[in-house]
Formats: C-alpha cells, sequence, structure tokens
C-alpha cells in the first residue's frame, strides 16, 4: 500500500476518450513518442506481466497502450482501458474527501483524532491533527510495517478491527515533528470520513468524485463483484513470475483499496484542474509540502509528494500492493501528465518510467542522465556499508565505472559527481557526506518524496 517505499492541463471530452484518441495532435515528435514505447516495451516484455499506459501532453493524449499481458496463464495482453488495483493513489481521494468536509465546515484540519475518534487511545488521540494524518507527520506507526501483520493480510477486517490493529502501538515520534509513511494515518482518516458522514467510504467516493466525473472504472476493489477488464497481479521473485499472494481488500481500505484505469485517472487529474470537485484554497493546500519545524522539507502535501527534477515542478502518488504498482504523474507547468498501471509487483519502476516518459517530452530524459567521469579511488573512498534511520544496511561496492547498491535487491548507482550517485531504473539519488578530514562518514538517500533519509557508515 505504500506509494514509495523508504526501502518505497489536461481536459477530456465527456462524449468519451475513444474521440480524443484519433486526435493525436500535441507537440511530441515521433522520434519521442517511439522512444517512450520502446522504454515500455522494454520494461513489460510480451510473454509477462505488464502495464496500461497513457501519456497527456497538453491535454492530449500522445500514447496510449497496453504492454504485456493481463493474464500469464491465458495469454491474454494488457488493453489500455483495463482495470488495476492503484494501491495508495488511493489516498489522494481520501484527502479530496477530507478537504471537501474542510470547505462544508464540517471538520477542521487541526482537530484531534479525539474528537470524531473518542475511544482512540491517548496520547496519540488527543494530540494527533486530521493534519498530520493526511501528511505523514503522526508517528503512529503503520500496520503495513509491523511483523505481526502479514499472518492477518487474507483476514477480513471490520474498521474497528483494522484501527484496533495498530491503536495502542506507542508513538515512533512526537507528533509534527518527522515524516514517515504510514498506511495507519489513512485507514483513520477513512474511519473519520465514515463517523462524520454517517456514511460507508466506498459510497462517499463513489457519491463524491467518480460519478460526478463520469469514472465509471473506479471503485473500491473488493474482490466478490464481476468487474470487467480487471487485470490479474502478479510478483516478480529471483525464480521467475508467480501469483501475487492474497490479500483482503478489506485491509487497505481508504489508504490503498481502490481500482481504476489510467483513462479515469487522466480524468480526475482534468478535474483538479478545473476546479471541478475542490476550490482554490484546498488544492493549494493539497498540494503544499509541509516543512518540519527543523526546517527540513518533507515534498509531501495531502495525499500528494510535491517535488522537482531539473528544475520541472512534479506532482504525483503512485502506490505498490499485492502484484500491483502504479504511478500517476503530473507535471503542471509543462502540461504532462502520465499514468502508468502495472500487474507486477517487483518488475520495472513505473515511477521512474513515468519519469523517463515525461522528460522524454523536454528532451531531458530521466534513463539517460549524463554521467560524471570519476577514478576507481572515488568509488573505492565510498564503498562501505551504511545503516539508515530505519535500521537497515545498505551494501555499497565499486562495479566498473558506477557502484552496486545493495538494499533489499541489487541496483546500480551511475556518478553525477564525485559524491552523488543516481539510479537509472528508480527515482533515488545518493548523497556521500564528509567529514572536516574529508573522510566519507554518512551517506544521504533521496527518494524524491519525504524527508531526505540519513545512512551512517558502519565498520
Amino acid at each position: 500500500m505504500g506509494s514509495t517505499p523508504r526501502r518505497f492541463a489536461l481536459r477530456f471530452l465527456s462524449t468519451g476518450f475513444g474521440l480524443l484518441v484519433a486526435a493525436l495532435a500535441a507537440a511530441a515528435t515521433p522520434e519521442q513518442i517511439a522512444r517512450i514505447d520502446a522504454r515500455f516495451r522494454e520494461a513489460y516484455p510480451p510473454s509477462g506481466p505488464g502495464a496500461a499506459v497513457l501519456v497527456v501532453q497538453d491535454g492530449r493524449p500522445v500514447l496510449r497502450k497496453g504492454y504485456g499481458l493481463a493474464n500469464v496463464e491465458l495469454s491474454v495482453p494488457v488493453r489500455p482501458e483495463m482495470v488495476f488495483r492503484v494501491g495508495s493513489a488511493t489516498k489522494q481521494f481520501t484527502s479530496a474527501c477530507i478537504l471537501k468536509l474542510v470547505e462544508e465546515g464540517r471538520l477542521r484540519l487541526d482537530d484531534p483524532i479525539s474528537k470524531y475518534l473518542p475511544d482512540y487511545p491517548s496520547p496519540a488521540g488527543r494530540r494527533v491533527t486530521i493534519a498530520q494524518l493526511l501528511t505523514h507527520t503522526s508517528g503512529i506507526k503503520s500496520a503495513t510495517d509491523m511483523p505481526t501483520w502479514f499472518p492477518h493480510m487474507r483476514e477480513d477486517w471490520t474498521v474497528p478491527q483494522l484501527i484496533g490493529f495498530f491503536a495502542n502501538e506507542p508513538l515512533e515520534f512526537a507528533p509534527g515533528t518527522r515524516w514517515h509513511y504510514t498506511n495507519s494515518g489513512y485507514i483513520l482518516l477513512g474511519a473519520i470520513l465514515e463517523k462524520v458522514t454517517g456514511r460507508p467510504f466506498a459510497e462517499i467516493v463513489a457519491d463524491w468524485i467518480f460519478q460526478p466525473l463520469g469514472m465509471k472504472d473506479t471503485r473500491y476493489g473488493s474482490e466478490t463483484p464481476i468487474i470487467p477488464g480487471r487485470a490479474d497481479g502478479y510478483r516478480k521473485t529471483p525464480d521467475g513470475v508467480i501469483n501475487a499472494p492474497y490479500l483482503s481488500m478489506t485491509q487497505p481500505f481508504s489508504a490503498g483499496a481502490l481500482v481504476s484505469t489510467v483513462d479515469d485517472l487522466a480524468r480526475w487529474q482534468a478535474a483538479l484542474d478545473r476546479g471541478d470537485i475542490l476550490s482554490p484554497e484546498s488544492r493549494r493546500r493539497m498540494w503544499t509540502p509541509v516543512v518540519l519545524p527543523d526546517g527540513r522539507p518533507t515534498r509531501y502535501g495531502f495525499g500528494w509528494a510535491i517535488w522537482s527534477y531539473q528544475g520541472h515542478a512534479v506532482v504525483e502518488h503512485g502506490g505498490s500492493i499485492h502484484g500491483f504498482s502504479t504511478a500517476n504523474m503530473r507535471l503542471p507547468d509543462d502540461r504532462i501528465y502520465v499514468a502508468v498501471l502495472s500487474n507486477c509487483g517487483g518488475c520495472a519502476d513505473p515511477r521512474a518510467l513515468a519519469l523517463t516518459a515525461a522528460t522524454t517530452l523536454l528532451d531531458i530524459p530521466f534513463d539517460q542522465r549524463p554521467t560524471a567521469s570519476v577514478s576507481p579511488a572515488v568509488l573505492d573512498r565510498v564503498a562501505g556499508s551504511y545503516r539508515d534511520e530505519d535500521g537497515d544496511v545498505w551494501a555499497i561496492a565499486r562495479e566498473g565505472d558506477h557502484l552496486s547498491v545493495a538494499a533489499g535487491r541489487t541496483y546500480a548507482a551511475y556518478p553525477a559527481s564525485e559524491t552523488e550517485f543516481f539510479f537509472r531504473d528508480t527515482v533515488r539519488t545518493l548523497r556521500f557526506v564528509k567529514d572536516s578530514s574529508g573522510a566519507i562518514v554518512a551517506m544521504e538517500i533521496d527518494e524524491g518524496i519525504g524527508t531526505v533519509m540519513k545512512a551512517v557508515r558502519v565498520p
């Protein structure tokens, strides 16, 4: 359900998306489109799980296509209109519903949890605010980070059961002082929506957003109903592709349970730009990143990550959930939007692919950044082991003219300078920190979302 694991304008005709597909008249060149298409074909081969992709520039689609297979066993190819789980992209819809209640005066962003959920344990119940839930600065432990959660992921839980699973965990930090991605915060927001409205979360988002915008293929992703065009989920392992493990869709709830299509997500982006759902003030709040009291930027607003790439503003929120991975990315100043819905966890990184597609249209392709020439001695100097704030160890080694980085899986990191290294297949930058004597003592891990994580060099 995480958006990015720490380890994680356009306008469409209401009469039908297909009418626009016939008029591909945007500024993209044939060469740019061919390169984007080739990159997705490489990432999602025709014999394995794949992705539905939509790239929009200046309000018109320049690429709308399916890659790979929606069902591997039956060799059913992905079509661009197919339905996928979107994981934590759900959070932007939960955030929008909370902001609608704020607009109506039915809740306040500085209200504590206990105002709506009076049984929620203290001190979190009294101290954590709605705004802190929205921005991942609450300190409430994420249920999906708890090792005890995994044996329960197949179980159907009620909302009180979901909350009861993590409610008595101690706060990880004083509310408002740090940033740490937590699905629990958005589960609580869903519970608050239900408490204030007296209606199920699935009905709220359908009535307030999906139906008014004509998002006919977006809904709460229950396994019970037949959903035409729904893709099956898979996971890539060292031994090959397997079916994704079962997850009860009662568990991700308002943090990650929605399913959608690339077309519906584009309609949503267009509606936000037009102001169809939220007021200008609500959108300003949603897209304003929070800064911590110590001055550190979080690059996260209300259900959205806000950052920049080579001077170009990026607004995004993807997701990963059992068997599926999502990118939902806007470059608002450049009028570019990219949606990538994949039915494979552990395959290509949709976020890096989306950024590559967007920046290819700007002639600064993310996956073709130039490397600096550094000596083997420089690479050896930064090689070693680094322990991050979560206690995980990153193993860095020299491999030819770049670094090999073991962090869950092995990545290649290429030098942008003697102390900064970038990844081509994921949105991550490493910056090595020197002490006063010039020795490398730490490493900063920048995912583009949230605060920069620090890892200390260890023997």
